[in-house]
């Protein structure tokens, strides 16, 4: 999100946090469905065009508040659970689990592994 809003030297960042971070948590999840603000609050942001128009004077009960707000995040936790099955399911639609043997020739992809004549020689210059 930062990157669409950086100038060409990229040395506003910094200050553009602050809309960033509004910007994040009043937008609706895609997985859950809800924002973060209000999962976090159970109501939804002021936005300054907000201000203009009087605010609503129905205030809920706590009890009716924290039912909803409950209510909200069972939804929201269904949600995620939908979509992480959805993953997963998207993830695994190609996999094939591979049986390996005793004695089977394989392919080592060797970027991470650490070769102990490697690891104990003193310079870069004198390794194969």
């Amino acid at each position: 999100m930062l990157r669409a809003f950086v100038d060409n030297k990229q040395s506003n960042w910094d200050q553009l946090l602050p809309s960033l971070e509004f910007a994040y948590n009043n937008a609706v999840n895609a997985s859950t469905g809800y924002s973060p603000f209000f999962l976090n609050t159970g109501q939804h942001p002021r936005l300054p065009s907000a201000l203009l128009i009087p605010p609503n004077s129905s205030v809920p009960t706590v009890d009716a508040f924290l039912s909803e707000q409950a209510t909200t995040l069972i939804l929201a936790q269904d949600a995620l659970q939908r979509a992480q099955d959805h993953q997963e399911e998207q993830a695994n639609k190609r996999r094939r689990d591979h049986k390996f043997k005793v004695g089977d020739q394989v392919l080592l992809r060797a970027t991470n592994a650490t070769i102990l004549a490697d690891s104990i020689r003193p310079a870069d210059k004198l390794r194969p």
